[in-house]
C-alpha cells in the first residue's frame, strides 16, 4: 500500500502491513538504499532501470536486514541471464498530459559473462498547470564474468534524476491556498557495487559486496525573505560491505552467516543551527538456520546482533551515541494435503533514529537524546491452491514498544511508546489458459495506545492509513491480442486538514483508481499498447484548486489538496530483437 502525493513523480510513502513509510527497507542487491537525510522511504526516488526481479517481504525483517525493516522489506534484484550475441528492448510511449517515455535496453552476452546497458527517459505535466513538468531521466550498466568454474565477478552502475513540479506551496484550510508554477524538488542519486559469488565443494557458497551510494535532494526554501538560500540541499551519502557465507549440507538442513559493516552521512541544510553534518555506522552479523524435519514441514530461525555508533562530524556539545541491539525471528511453514499451506512468524525488530532526527534534535539546545526503537511482532497466514484457484488469509500484528516521535509542544523529536498495527486480509485469484481473474481485501487499523481510547486512531504517527481497501484485477489472452483491468478502492481515514493538531475523522472520502490496458502483438517481436490511468480523478485548473472544489471529494487526491494525476491515455511501440 502506497500513498502518493501529488502527481508523477510525487512522494510515495509505502506501508507494508500498516507500518510507516521509515519502517520499509529498500534493498538492492542486498545493499540498503537510505536516504540518510531523509524522514523516510520515498518510492518515487527508487530508479527501476535495470532491475530484472522485485522481492516483497511482508512483516518486520530486522533480524535479517537490521534497522528500518520493521515494516518489511523491497528487494531489488539486477543480476539478469544474459544470453550470448547482441539483443534489445526498446520502447517509445506518447500520451495525453504531455507524456512521453523512450526506453531502451541493450544486452550482449559472451561465453562466460555478459553486459547489459538501460537508457530511460519520460516526461509528464504536472496535475495542473505549472512552469515546470515533471522529467526524469536513468541510467543502468550491469557486467558479470565467471572467474574459472566456481567464481563469478559482477558489477552494477545505476544513476538517476527527477524532477518534480510543487506548485502548491500552501494548501491548510483556515489560510489562503498560495501557488507558485516555478516550484519543483530535484533528486539525483547514483550506486555503484561489486559482488564476488564463490563456489566451494557441495555444500558451500559464499558472496562478497562493496557498494557505495550517494543523493542529494534540493527542495525549495518557501521562506527565503526572511534569509538563507533560495532552494535547500540534502545530500546523503552511504558504503556497505557484506560477506556472506551459504551451507547446505543436506536437504534437511540450510544456513547463512551475513557480515555487514554499513557507513552512512547525512548533510543538512545549515538552518538546523549549524549542526548540519552527521554519521552512522553499524556492524552486525546476522545467522538464519532452516530444518525441513519432515517432508513439507519446514522451520526458519534467524538472529542478528548489531552494533550502531552515531554521531557528529562538527565540534558540539552533544555526546555520539552507542546502542547493541539483538533481534530474532522464528517462523514456521507447514505444507498440507488438498492444497493448504499454514504459515507463522514471530519475533523482534528495530530501527535506528533516522540521522535527519538527530541532526534536527542537536540544532535545538535542551532536545531529548533519541534512542533505537523497538517492537515484536506476530503474523499467521493459510493458503490454498487447486487447479486454477488460488487463495490466502492472512493476520498480523506489530507493537512498537518504543519510537521516535515529533512533540509538538516543544518542536523536537522525543521518545515516544506503544503504538500498534494489525490488520486481516484475504484475496483470491482464477487462472484458467487464457484469462485470469483475481480480488483482495483488507482491514487494518493503526492506534497510539498512550491516547484516551476515542482519540488512539488519530495520533500524529498513525494517520493516513485506510481502514478498508479492495482491488479487483482480470486479464485475458485471444490470439495475438491481450487486455487488463485493475482497480482499487482505499477507503477513509484519518488525515492533516489545516496543519496539526486537525484531524479529519474517517467521514466519506474515499480514492478510486482504475486503469486498463488492450496490446496487440504485431509479430512476435513487436507489439502496441493502448493504456489508460487514473480513470476516475478529476482533471483541475489553478482556478479551481485555489477554490478548493475537490475538498472533500472523492477519487480527487491522496493526500489533501495535492491533486492525483487526471486520467491520462499513451500509446507504446516496443520491439525487440
Amino acid at each position: 500500500q502506497a500513498v502518493r502525493s501529488g502527481g508523477p513523480g510525487g512522494i510515495a510513502d509505502p506501508m507494508l502491513g500498516g507500518t510507516r513509510p521509515q519502517d520499509t527497507l529498500v534493498l538492492l542487491d542486498g545493499v540498503r538504499l537510505v536516504d540518510a537525510a531523509g524522514i523516510g522511504t520515498n518510492l518515487s526516488t527508487i530508479s527501476l532501470a535495470g532491475i530484472a526481479r522485485v522481492e516483497v517481504q511482508r512483516g518486520p525483517s530486522s533480524a535479517l536486514y537490521g534497522s528500518d525493516a520493521q515494516g518489511g522489506v523491497i528487494a531489488l534484484y539486477t543480476d539478469a541471464a544474459v544470453a550470448q550475441g547482441a539483443h534489445g528492448d526498446w520502447s517509445l510511449g506518447l500520451g495525453t498530459n504531455g507524456l512521453g517515455r523512450l526506453e531502451a535496453l541493450n544486452s550482449f552476452g559472451w561465453e562466460g559473462g555478459g553486459a547489459r546497458l538501460a537508457l530511460s527517459g519520460s516526461k509528464q505535466d504536472a496535475p495542473t498547470e505549472a512552469d515546470r513538468h515533471f522529467r526524469e531521466s536513468r541510467a543502468f550498466l550491469g557486467v558479470n564474468q565467471a572467474l574459472g568454474e566456481n567464481h563469478t565477478l559482477s558489477f552494477v552502475y545505476r544513476a538517476a534524476f527527477i524532477g518534480v513540479p510543487l506548485p502548491y506551496k500552501s494548501a491548510s484550510l483556515g489560510s489562503p491556498f498560495t501557488y507558485d508554477p516555478n516550484r519543483q524538488d530535484t533528486v539525483r542519486n547514483q550506486q555503484v557495487l561489486g559482488t564476488l559469488r564463490s563456489g566451494w565443494g557441495a555444500d558451500w557458497a559464499s558472496e562478497v559486496t562493496l557498494a557505495y551510494s550517494e543523493q542529494t535532494r534540493l527542495e525549495p526554501n518557501d521562506y527565503a525573505m526572511f534569509g538563507g538560500p533560495p532552494v535547500y540541499a540534502f545530500t546523503s551519502y552511504g558504503s556497505q560491505a557484506n560477506v556472506t557465507l551459504h551451507w547446505n549440507p543436506s536437504a534437511q538442513w540450510s544456513g547463512s552467516l551475513l557480515l555487514q559493516g554499513v557507513q552512512e552521512r547525512a548533510v543538512q541544510p545549515d538552518y538546523l543551527g549549524g549542526l548540519t553534518r552527521g554519521e552512522g555506522r553499524h556492524l552486525a552479523a546476522a545467522l538464519e538456520v532452516a530444518w525441513e524435519p519432515i517432508e513439507a514441514l519446514r522451520l526458519v530461525g534467524s538472529l542478528r546482533q548489531q552494533r550502531d555508533r552515531q554521531a557528529f562530524l562538527e565540534s558540539t556539545g552533544v555526546p555520539e551515541t552507542k546502542d547493541n541491539q539483538t533481534t530474532g525471528k522464528l517462523g514456521v511453514n507447514w505444507q498440507l494435503p488438498g492444497g493448504f499451506r499454514v504459515y507463522a512468524s514471530g519475533g523482534t525488530s528495530f530501527s535506528n533514529p533516522l540521522l535527519y532526527q538527530v541532526l534536527y534534535n542537536a540544532g535545538n539546545p535542551g532536545s531529548p537524546l533519541l534512542s533505537n526503537e523497538e517492537s515484536h511482532f506476530l503474523q499467521a497466514g493459510l493458503g490454498w491452491e487447486r487447479g486454477p484457484w488460488r487463495t490466502r488469509l492472512e493476520a498480523w500484528r506489530t507493537t512498537m514498544g518504543t519510537l521516535v516521535t515529533f512533540d509538538y509542544a516543544t518542536f523536537t523529536y522525543a521518545m515516544g511508546r506503544d503504538l500498534r498495527f494489525q490488520g486481516l486480509e484475504g484475496a483470491v485469484d482464477y487462472h484458467a489458459d487464457h484469462w485470469t481473474v483475481g480480488g483482495w481485501a483488507r482491514s487494518q487499523e493503526a492506534r497510539d495506545l498512550t491516547l484516551p481510547e476515542d482519540q488512539q486512531l488519530q495520533g500524529t504517527a498513525v494517520i493516513r492509513r485506510p481502514f478498508f481497501a479492495f482491488g479487483l484485477k482480470a486479464d485475458a489472452t485471444l490470439s495475438a491480442f491481450r487486455a487488463g483491468l485493475a482497480w482499487s478502492w482505499q477507503g477513509p481515514r484519518y488525515d492533516y486538514f489545516g496543519g496539526f493538531p486537525g484531524v479529519y475523522g474517517p467521514g466519506r472520502v474515499h480514492f478510486n483508481d482504475l486503469s486498463a490496458s488492450l496490446g496487440w502483438d504485431i509479430r512476435k517481436d513487436m507489439s502496441l499498447t493502448l493504456r489508460g490511468d487514473n480513470l476516475l480523478q478529476p482533471k483541475l485548473t489553478v482556478a479551481e484548486w485555489r477554490a478548493g472544489t475537490t475538498n472533500f471529494q472523492n477519487d480527487a487526491y491522496g493526500i489533501f489538496n495535492y491533486p492525483a494525476p487526471p486520467p491520462t491515455v499513451s500509446l507504446e511501440f516496443r520491439i525487440r530483437y
